[in-house]
């Protein structure tokens, strides 16, 4: 609005729309109601030129990443590693040190659809899940999601202390053996375990990583 009261010439948001081949509430919907969430650049341009000002003017404030407290979630980056090859030891999950990383809505949304509540953050350390997860890589795990009724990759404390593997459940040979789980590295040079279930606490399912280059 501020542009189109110093810009050069009688504009509205209504001749604008129109002169975009728009319908005339085009550009009001979009400052007041976020419809179309981003204008198109070609239009931007289009605005641009006719209000004989610099483009730049009209990019959006929010396009920052994490600029709107409203638009994203803190997700705590706990200050503890999961060993991809030797474990760490940790006294309790819960309780580690942590800063928070923020995402949009719209990201964590895609990536956690069931809820945002028991995320955590943690780094990878190790090679034996290479090359699904690399020494370093960061790695978002669901707190919630913590037993491997489908196979996958989760962090778990095997007894030894806090790893990353892959695991899958095995059925019973017979009730009088406890319910056995298989612990897979990714890394053929390190050779699958099992353990009793009852023996590991899995701290929850590994949804999401990034990794630097």
């Amino acid at each position: 609005m501020q542009a189109i009261a110093h810009a050069k010439g009688d504009w509205t948001l209504a001749s604008l729309s129109r002169a975009l081949n728009r319908n005339a509430a085009y550009l009001h919907q979009y400052l007041h109601r976020q419809s179309p969430r981003r204008l198109p650049e070609a239009e931007r341009h289009k605005i641009a030129a006719l209000l004989t000002i610099d483009e730049a003017r009209l990019q959006p404030p929010t396009e920052r990443f994490g600029t709107s407290e409203d638009e994203t979630i803190r997700i705590p980056f706990l200050d503890i590693e999961s060993a991809a090859g030797h474990a760490s030891h940790i006294d309790d999950f819960a309780e580690a040190t942590q800063t928070n990383w923020q995402f949009t809505k719209e990201i964590i949304t895609q990536i956690a659809p069931y809820g945002q509540g028991n995320l955590r953050l943690i780094k990878v350390r190790g090679d034996s899940m290479a090359p699904q997860l690399e020494d370093g890589d960061v790695i978002m795990i669901d707190l919630a999601n913590n037993t491997p009724h489908q196979p996958g990759t989760f962090v778990l404390d095997d007894g030894q202390g806090l790893v990353v593997k892959h695991l899958e459940l095995l059925t019973p040979e017979d009730e009088a053996n406890p319910q056995k789980i298989r612990i897979c590295s990714m890394n053929k040079a390190y050779a699958p375990y099992r353990r009793a279930y009852q023996d590991i606490r899995i701290i929850g399912r590994v949804i999401w990583m990034a990794r630097a280059f």
